[in-house]
Formats: structure tokens, sequence, C-alpha cells
């Protein structure tokens, strides 16, 4: 067990410096879209602050832009494949979106990491929406260089997995959570809808 907290740390800690943009490119070289958090003015996930904007691929290999969704309330779950907690949370999810999406909001979990810790990718993605009934809401392919590490001030703050960020309309982040209490959770949306 101990092992076991030992290596949670050691994945929690070894964070890389926030990406600002990563630019995909097609077969011809050509820029198709530019993924990771784009560049804006004053923005942090701190509570009151400016949501910085992003742009990530999601489980069915479509864009997903937070921008897009500027008047509705979002809400961002920030998960790993491994996490006993984040895979509870999954389980909610979908019926989370279907109970609220009516009201303008949108349930997006970001997945960080696969179940061997590596990154991950679309297909970790799309695995982990068919396996917790997901068809609704987006599952997005994060990666670790999104998070607050080394003093940046753009990203994703985590100190425990999941760890879940509430976006009022305007985007401001309102309200945020680490670890999973399915009450808690619905009682803070349905405050900020």
């Amino acid at each position: 067990m101990l092992n076991l907290f030992i290596v949670a740390g050691l994945l929690l800690s070894g964070c890389a410096t926030p990406v600002v943009q990563t630019n995909v490119q097609d077969s011809t070289d050509q820029i198709v879209e530019t993924l990771g958090f784009l560049e804006s003015e004053e923005c942090s996930y701190s509570i009151e602050d400016n949501a910085c904007d992003f742009q990530l691929l999601d489980q069915n290999g479509r864009s997903w832009r937070l921008e897009d969704h500027l008047g509705d309330v979002v809400l961002i779950d920030l998960s790993v494949m491994w996490c006993g907690p984040c895979q509870y949370a999954a389980t909610t999810a979908q019926s989370t979106e279907d109970v609220y999406s009516h009201l303008g909001f949108h349930y997006v979990t970001i997945l960080m990491d696969n179940f061997t810790g590596s990154p991950a990718v679309e297909s970790d993605c799309l695995s982990w929406a068919t396996n917790f009934g997901i068809t609704d809401a987006p599952v997005l392919v994060g990666s670790r260089n999104m998070l607050t590490s080394g003093g940046a001030s753009h990203g994703f703050p985590i100190s425990s997995w999941p760890t879940f960020i509430i976006l009022n309309r305007n985007h401001e982040v309102v309200w945020s959570m680490n670890g999973f209490s399915e009450s808690a959770l619905k009682s803070a949306i349905e405050q900020y809808l």
C-alpha cells in the first residue's frame, strides 16, 4: 500500500511546465488546428479568475474548444484512468449531463493518464466513454503539460484525482473540488445554473 502512495506521489509531482500551444499537423504538414491552452490575456484556474481557453480532441477525434461554449455552465472533470474515484465519478458523467444539459450545462472530462500512467490518447478516451456509458459528454485527450507546475498561473491546479472545476456562464472559475462527492457536485452545479 505504501508503494502505491509513493508511485501516486511521484506521478503527481512529475508534472511538466504547462504548454501554451501544440499544433496538430496533417500528412501534408499543414497546421490543422491548435490543441492545448490557447493564448489569451489574464487567465487562470483559481477561484474568481477568468478560465483559460483551451482546445482538445474528444473521444471521437473532434475538436472541442472551451470558448465555443461561452454562455453555458461548464464542469471540468480532471481525471486519470488508473484512479478509482475518477472511475466512480465517470459512472455519473452521462446522467449528470442528461439532467442539466437542457439548462446550458456541459460535463467535460479531461483524461490526463491511461491505466499505465502514460499520457492519454484518443483511444483511451473512447474506451473511457464506452466503458462508462458516456455518449453525449465530451471526454478530452489531456496532458500533464496542462497542469500547474513551476509557478505557471494558467494551468489546471491539481492536488488530487479527480479534480472538478465549475465555470459560470462568463467562464469565471466559481467552484472547485478535489476528490469526488456526487451530492456536493450536484449541489454546486445547481447553485451556478
